[in-house]
Protein backbone atom coordinates (compact mmCIF):
# COMPACT_ATOMS: atom_id res chain seq x y z
CA UNK A 1 0.00 0.00 0.00
CA UNK A 2 1.67 3.63 -0.90
CA UNK A 3 0.26 6.13 1.47
CA UNK A 4 1.10 9.94 0.28
CA UNK A 5 -0.86 12.97 1.75
CA UNK A 6 -3.65 11.62 3.94
CA UNK A 7 -4.61 8.84 1.54
CA UNK A 8 -3.62 4.94 0.93
CA UNK A 9 -3.66 3.03 -2.65
CA UNK A 10 -3.38 -0.80 -2.78
CA UNK A 11 -2.93 -1.41 -6.14
CA UNK A 12 -3.21 -4.98 -7.66
CA UNK A 13 -3.13 -5.92 -11.41
CA UNK A 14 -4.76 -8.91 -13.27
CA UNK A 15 -3.33 -9.61 -16.37
CA UNK A 16 -6.24 -12.35 -17.07
CA UNK A 17 -8.55 -9.93 -17.08
CA UNK A 18 -6.85 -6.47 -18.12
CA UNK A 19 -8.29 -4.91 -15.18
CA UNK A 20 -6.04 -2.77 -12.47
CA UNK A 21 -7.49 -2.65 -9.25
CA UNK A 22 -7.22 0.86 -7.31
CA UNK A 23 -8.92 1.00 -3.69
CA UNK A 24 -8.26 4.25 -1.79
CA UNK A 25 -8.76 4.81 1.23
CA UNK A 26 -8.42 8.56 3.54
CA UNK A 27 -8.84 11.64 2.57
CA UNK A 28 -7.99 11.79 -1.62
CA UNK A 29 -7.70 15.76 -2.40
CA UNK A 30 -7.08 16.92 -6.05
CA UNK A 31 -2.97 17.35 -4.87
CA UNK A 32 -3.25 13.17 -4.26
CA UNK A 33 -4.77 12.45 -7.53
CA UNK A 34 -1.56 13.14 -9.36
CA UNK A 35 0.07 10.97 -7.08
CA UNK A 36 -2.33 8.23 -7.37
CA UNK A 37 -2.65 8.12 -11.27
CA UNK A 38 1.50 8.06 -11.14
CA UNK A 39 1.40 4.87 -8.82
CA UNK A 40 -0.72 3.46 -11.22
CA UNK A 41 1.51 4.11 -14.40
CA UNK A 42 3.98 2.91 -12.84
CA UNK A 43 2.56 -0.79 -11.14
CA UNK A 44 4.57 -3.51 -12.19
CA UNK A 45 2.40 -5.46 -15.60
CA UNK A 46 0.54 -2.31 -16.01
CA UNK A 47 -0.85 -1.79 -19.62
CA UNK A 48 -1.78 1.58 -21.14
CA UNK A 49 -5.03 -0.25 -22.63
CA UNK A 50 -5.84 -1.97 -19.13
CA UNK A 51 -9.58 -1.17 -18.33
CA UNK A 52 -9.52 -0.08 -14.35
CA UNK A 53 -11.72 0.05 -11.44
CA UNK A 54 -11.57 2.43 -8.28
CA UNK A 55 -13.03 1.74 -5.23
CA UNK A 56 -13.48 4.51 -3.35
CA UNK A 57 -16.03 3.28 -0.47
CA UNK A 58 -13.46 3.56 1.93
CA UNK A 59 -12.27 7.44 0.76
CA UNK A 60 -13.31 10.64 1.00
CA UNK A 61 -12.56 13.14 -1.41
CA UNK A 62 -12.06 16.74 -0.48
CA UNK A 63 -14.85 18.93 -0.45
CA UNK A 64 -13.72 21.80 -2.56
CA UNK A 65 -16.21 21.39 -4.93
CA UNK A 66 -14.30 24.58 -6.38
CA UNK A 67 -11.77 22.06 -7.54
CA UNK A 68 -13.77 20.20 -9.68
CA UNK A 69 -12.65 21.76 -13.11
CA UNK A 70 -9.22 21.04 -12.04
CA UNK A 71 -9.97 17.45 -11.10
CA UNK A 72 -11.57 16.87 -14.48
CA UNK A 73 -8.37 18.45 -15.94
CA UNK A 74 -5.60 16.39 -13.80
CA UNK A 75 -7.76 13.22 -14.64
CA UNK A 76 -7.80 13.72 -18.25
CA UNK A 77 -4.15 14.68 -18.66
CA UNK A 78 -2.81 11.92 -17.12
CA UNK A 79 -5.35 9.26 -18.91
CA UNK A 80 -4.87 10.90 -22.61
CA UNK A 81 -1.87 9.49 -23.25
CA UNK A 82 -3.94 5.67 -22.44
CA UNK A 83 -5.76 6.62 -25.57
CA UNK A 84 -9.41 5.75 -25.74
CA UNK A 85 -9.36 1.72 -25.84
CA UNK A 86 -9.95 1.40 -21.99
CA UNK A 87 -12.99 1.75 -18.97
CA UNK A 88 -12.50 3.15 -15.65
CA UNK A 89 -15.55 2.32 -13.21
CA UNK A 90 -15.44 4.62 -10.26
CA UNK A 91 -16.92 2.74 -6.94
CA UNK A 92 -18.54 5.24 -4.55
CA UNK A 93 -20.99 4.46 -1.91
CA UNK A 94 -21.71 8.49 -0.36
CA UNK A 95 -23.74 10.72 -2.50
CA UNK A 96 -20.72 13.40 -1.99
CA UNK A 97 -18.06 11.19 -4.10
CA UNK A 98 -20.39 9.78 -6.24
CA UNK A 99 -21.51 12.81 -7.16
CA UNK A 100 -18.08 14.55 -7.90
CA UNK A 101 -17.35 11.63 -9.53
CA UNK A 102 -20.32 11.64 -11.75
CA UNK A 103 -19.68 15.33 -12.33
CA UNK A 104 -15.73 14.68 -13.53
CA UNK A 105 -17.34 11.34 -15.90
CA UNK A 106 -19.93 13.88 -17.61
CA UNK A 107 -17.11 16.65 -18.28
CA UNK A 108 -14.68 13.25 -19.72
CA UNK A 109 -18.12 12.26 -22.37
CA UNK A 110 -16.74 15.04 -24.48
CA UNK A 111 -13.47 13.83 -24.81
CA UNK A 112 -14.20 10.46 -24.79
CA UNK A 113 -12.77 8.71 -22.04
CA UNK A 114 -14.70 6.13 -21.09
CA UNK A 115 -15.92 6.30 -17.07
CA UNK A 116 -18.83 5.15 -15.36
CA UNK A 117 -19.67 5.65 -11.66
CA UNK A 118 -21.45 3.10 -9.97
CA UNK A 119 -22.32 2.48 -6.26
CA UNK A 120 -21.30 -1.53 -5.61
CA UNK A 121 -18.59 -3.51 -7.18
CA UNK A 122 -20.53 -5.72 -9.24
CA UNK A 123 -21.87 -3.06 -11.45
CA UNK A 124 -17.79 -1.87 -11.49
CA UNK A 125 -16.79 -4.98 -12.90
CA UNK A 126 -19.74 -5.65 -15.43
CA UNK A 127 -18.78 -2.37 -16.49
CA UNK A 128 -14.68 -3.32 -17.20
CA UNK A 129 -15.22 -6.80 -18.10
CA UNK A 130 -13.82 -8.58 -14.87
CA UNK A 131 -14.99 -11.41 -12.93
CA UNK A 132 -16.00 -11.23 -9.03
CA UNK A 133 -13.26 -14.58 -8.62
CA UNK A 134 -9.93 -12.39 -8.36
CA UNK A 135 -11.10 -9.46 -5.83
CA UNK A 136 -11.09 -11.10 -2.02
CA UNK A 137 -13.75 -11.04 -0.09
CA UNK A 138 -12.20 -8.09 1.57
CA UNK A 139 -12.45 -5.93 -1.77
CA UNK A 140 -16.61 -6.62 -2.40
CA UNK A 141 -17.41 -4.90 1.12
Amino acid sequence: MTTVDGFGANIRIDGQFNIAFVSVSGTLGVGGLPVLLKELLQTRGFKRSMNSVVDLRNARLGNDISSLPRLSELYLSSQIERGHSFRTAFVCNDDFTFGICRMVAVELEQVPIWVKVVRNMDDALAWVGGDQEWISEADMG
